[in-house]
């Protein structure tokens, strides 16, 4: 059946102001940077906007307000703690390995500022400690940490001083807020622990089995104050209590205990240290962990209960806190997360924040978890959670916390439940065994830290631990999956190959021919290897909200609706103490390729598949070519990128915007890095995805290469997400964004708004073998729908509906531009199309018209680029329908693909576009005479007439709109066509049509029954 898819002089500036004050698109100039105009690297990275690593440290402001947390994954996040919403991510510059993991985290009791630092250099390079606005999430500056592997930063009561100890060159260093070295001592073990007093005391523990203290006094001195030997040979956490009496503690091993048969026990020890008289008070044992310890250790805030966690469990998974009143010492436990406790922080009011190695920030209250932070990823903790088809191109997981499985087949795109034909790896390893052969018997060992193969040890990074292992079909050798790297190891013992990961391999498989090896990590992610030498592949995330990427580590990427920026490239300025991240969206013309990562797993090598795609796309535009050269087109498309040299401006705010005005009207400061030339940038806004006047202030040339700019922008609501973007020849930025809430009258006493709508839908084309059946009726009902909430929603509803022989190319060219012109802020716009869809061999978009001609479709059907440029100049909300998703048949020479990449391109923040479109990814559009017009629109239709109203409010949103179409049309169509829905981030929900019928019930769907 038929089927449907960014210093000059001051003149340039006052130029640029007349501009803006007509257009509301002021330009600046940038200075052109000293030195070396290209920035040192660019790394992909993830982007989440949540943790997708192991939490090491979390730090609070006085107020108890906000946190900040640092973490594995190389990021450190700003949390308002009510509602636990990230508002920051804070970046540093990252390398591969542990380059870029922060496992220190402080805050300036007296301002806004944080400081971060961890793992920044190799051995011997230069060591960061970054200093961040947390207000803006702005970086400020960075200093010289004279050493690496910093594990734990605290800052001082009246903001003089920060301290940070160190791993692996051991020390103790106290430096002035400004950075200066006050104090260095060399420590002659490895430290983790470090506490402050108000007073300026300071406790360090280290892995030598002592205690010791300092004081800081005027006049940057820092003296030694004495130590204490600690009950075992390794003090992780030590933190003071509130009155500073008390010092506890917190230990990475267990002590011995001899049971009453005479049989060798481990206990969990948890001390208290008199801090006036060096001597250990009261020591805490725990036999009722099982596993691990209790080193995380921390004090309520008015000293009336410890609180102890760490890696301690009893049943996998189910990783305790105790709480110990003090000084009664009565204990109680409570599970507190997935994996285990890092850190622990007191908060004013008695609650008590803690970091999860599990990737999330969590509050307790008393002995109960009250909050916790969203975790967005899909994270695998078992080995025998991982499951493969025999050519690896199907992969099933089973994440931390859920009870039914998600699988993602590659070949189709498709995220779904449990399948059928994929099998788990034999459970050679587990958290607690190794390899002993490769028969497929394993035994226990401590935590996994010292695997053999055939009685033959690996040897392990430090502190490196083996999670999981497969063998290869033919027994040669065994793929080790560890905390810190994947290898290849032989039958004879020996590793064969090494590939440090950027973070713990949980699970490990191998295709049944042996030559592709699949990988969970504990970011979330799948990844792909070769097994013959371990090289990279093919690497996948898909969030808990169904979004999935997929990349390789060249950069080329396909992505479901709104997903494209989930990863990006993260690239350093020159001097290497700053980065900027941009999503892979920004650079979505050249790496947006789902024909490479198709090729991936076949060619078992990136360029060989980049190589096999390039020559099948320069063969497809050479057929599809006629009066356009569009190979010419494909070749310029397929020229080596320098990623750091074309990617956008970098655009962050220069200080706390302001979330509360009482104008209409509001100031804020931003800074413009493009990192080359002078070249001009255009600043734009949006509030809710409509577009708003920004009018530029003045302007002032950095040191640093940046623009500082102060805008005014013009508010058309009382409240909303502001959006702020740069445009200059490399595209537009990633934007900024807040909150803002205007107490102006005129922002709260707007008319009712009106309703456009463009609908075009073609069923009789000119060349009658690619006809449809449902679609100018679909445009027609549609319309039908949406014209009586004139007077009911709407002041007024205006029309224009193309079908068939109306709907040319310059009749649809004409109907959009009204569209752009004629809604104002209030207004909402909306654009319907149905028909056939296609794109070219340069990937480019085009809707087909009635009068279309394959030969010239550049001069005959209606462009992606033309789309754009409509839908992203309109003034008011923004909805574009779309029901032209891939044809079952190709249209002459034409490629008919999913609309998932023009999806994704409308639906970006720059453009304020909420795009629903009728398919996902590699899914026919289905339409039937059954149901009188196309599976989606059938649901559209009945969702605006009141069954997207499942909160009964009385009005359909979009969001509700949303959520009742995915479900009806999987039903309708017996789950063979799934709509996909992409919103740009920054937009909330709001309603679309009020409810105008009695429909309470969804009848049953009839099912179209006939391919």
């Amino acid at each position: 059946m038929p089927s449907r898819r960014w210093t000059a002089a001051r003149r340039i500036l006052a130029l640029a102001l007349g501009c803006a004050a007509v257009a509301g698109l002021p330009a600046i100039a940038q200075p052109t940077t000293g030195g070396s105009a290209t920035p040192s690297q660019a790394s992909l990275v993830l982007n989440t906007g949540s943790h997708v690593g192991p939490l090491r440290r979390v730090a609070l402001d006085p107020s108890g307000r906000t946190a900040i947390t640092a973490s594995d994954d190389k990021t450190a996040i700003v949390w308002q703690l009510d509602g636990m919403r990230a508002r920051h991510v804070l970046r540093v510059p990252v390398q591969g390995g542990e380059i870029g993991r922060l496992y220190g985290a402080a805050r300036d009791p007296l301002s806004d500022r944080v400081a971060i630092a961890g793992t920044s250099a190799n051995p011997g390079g230069r060591h960061l400690i970054h200093i961040f606005d947390s207000a803006s999430g702005g970086f400020e500056r960075a200093f010289d940490a004279h050493g690496g592997d910093v594990k734990r930063l605290a800052w001082s009561a009246d903001g003089r001083f920060i301290a940070a100890v160190y791993a692996r060159e051991p020390a103790l260093r106290v430096f002035g807020r400004d950075g200066a070295l006050w104090f260095e001592q060399r420590l002659p073990a490895d430290s983790y622990g470090l506490a402050l007093t108000a007073e300026g005391r300071i406790a360090v523990a280290a892995f030598d089995r002592r205690i010791r203290f300092y004081r800081v006094g005027a006049e940057r001195r820092v003296e030694p104050d004495g130590e204490v030997a600690t009950t075992l040979n390794d003090p992780v956490s030590v933190q003071f209590s509130p009155d500073a009496r008390w010092l506890a503690v917190g230990y990475f091993s267990r002590g011995d205990e001899r049971g009453v048969q005479g049989m060798l026990r481990k206990r969990v020890i948890v001390d208290v240290v008199d801090a006036a008289s060096r001597r250990v008070e009261r020591i805490f044992e725990f036999r009722d962990v099982e596993q691990g310890n209790l080193m995380t250790v921390g004090w309520q805030s008015d000293g009336s209960a410890l609180y102890a966690g760490g890696t301690g469990y009893a049943r996998l998974g189910e990783f305790p806190i105790k709480r110990i009143t003090w000084p009664a010492g009565e204990v109680s436990s409570f599970v507190a997360a997935t994996d285990s406790i890092q850190d622990l922080a007191a908060l004013p009011d008695g609650r008590m924040a803690f970091a999860s190695f599990d990737g999330t920030l969590g509050i307790v209250q008393g002995d109960r978890v009250v909050a916790r932070s969203d975790g967005r990823t899909q994270r695998v903790i078992d080995a025998a959670d991982l499951r493969i088809s025999a050519d690896a191109r199907v992969v099933q997981w089973l994440s931390a916390g859920e009870t039914s499985p998600r699988s993602f087949a590659l070949d189709r795109r498709r995220l779904a439940g449990e399948v059928p034909d994929v099998t788990a790896a034999t459970p050679l390893v587990r958290p607690g065994f190794i390899v002993t052969d490769v028969s497929n018997r394993a035994a226990p060992t401590a935590n996994g830290a010292a695997p053999a193969v055939n009685g033959r040890p690996v040897p392990l990074l430090p502190n490196e631990t083996a999670r999981a292992a497969a063998v290869l079909p033919d027994r040669s050798a065994v793929m080790l999956g560890a905390s810190r790297a994947l290898r290849r190891v032989g039958a004879d013992g020996r590793t064969q190959w090494t590939r440090e990961q950027q973070t713990e391999t949980r699970a490990v498989h191998v295709s049944a021919d042996g030559r592709l090896v699949v990988s969970a990590l504990s970011d979330g992610t799948i990844r792909w290897t070769r097994a013959a030498d371990g090289m990279p592949l093919l690497s996948l995330l898909v969030l808990r909200d169904g979004r999935w990427v997929l990349w390789t580590d060249s950069g080329h990427f396909d992505a479901g609706p709104g997903a494209e920026d989930l990863v990006g490239w993260l690239v350093t300025r020159p001097g290497g103490e700053r980065a900027d991240y941009h999503g892979a969206s920004r650079l979505r013309q050249r790496f947006l390729r789902p024909d490479v990562i198709d090729q991936v797993l076949t060619q078992l090598d990136v360029p060989r598949a980049i190589a096999v795609a390039d020559e099948a796309r320069i063969g497809l535009a050479q057929a599809q070519a006629r009066e356009d050269d569009l190979v010419g087109e494909v070749r310029a498309s397929q020229q080596p990128v320098v990623v750091e040299q074309a990617v956008p401006a970098a655009l962050t705010l220069a200080q706390a915007p302001p979330t509360q005005v009482a104008s209409t009207t509001v100031e804020v400061e931003v800074k413009v890095y493009s990192g080359g030339p002078a070249v001009e940038q255009i600043l734009t806004a949006r509030l809710d995805g409509r577009p708003v006047q920004v009018v530029l202030e003045r302007t002032q040339a950095l040191p640093n290469g940046e623009t500082l700019a102060r805008l005014s922008i013009q508010l058309v609501r009382a409240a909303g997400r502001l959006q702020i973007a740069a445009k200059g020849p490399n595209g537009v930025s990633m934007p900024v964004e807040f909150d803002v809430r205007s107490s102006a009258p005129a922002l709260s006493e707007r008319p009712r708004p009106s309703l456009y709508v463009v609908a075009v839908g073609v069923s009789r084309y000119a060349n009658p073998a690619i006809d449809l059946l449902q679609a100018a009726k679909d445009a027609r009902d549609f319309t039908r729908s949406l014209t009586v909430q004139e007077g009911a929603f709407y002041e007024a509803v205006h029309s224009r509906v193309l079908t068939d022989g109306a709907a040319t190319r310059a009749a649809v060219l004409e109907a959009l531009a009204w569209l752009r012109r004629a809604p104002g802020p209030n207004d909402v716009a909306v654009l319907f199309f149905a028909g056939h869809g296609v794109v070219d061999a340069n990937d480019t978009y085009y809707f087909l018209p009635h009068d279309m001609r394959e030969s010239n479709l550049k001069r005959t059907a209606v462009s992606e680029s033309q789309l754009r440029e409509v839908l992203s100049a309109v003034r008011g909300r923004t909805l574009f329908f779309v029901d032209t998703c891939y044809a079952s048949r190709a249209i002459g020479r034409l490629e008919a693909r999913e609309t998932t990449r023009l999806v994704n391109g409308l639906s970006q923040s720059e453009l304020g576009v909420i795009v629903f479109s009728g398919s996902a990814a590699r899914q026919e559009s289905l339409e039937s005479t059954a149901w009188g017009n196309g599976a989606f629109t059938k649901a559209l239709l009945d969702g605006l007439k009141g069954l997207a109203d499942a909160k009964r409010l009385g009005f359909v949103t979009h969001v509700g709109l949303d959520g009742y179409v995915t479900q009806a049309v999987r039903d309708l169509t017996a789950g063979r066509q799934t709509p996909m829905t992409a919103a740009p981030v920054g937009i909330s929900d709001y309603p679309i049509a009020k409810v105008t019928t009695s429909t309470t019930s969804d009848p049953s769907p009839q099912r179209e029954t006939t391919p």
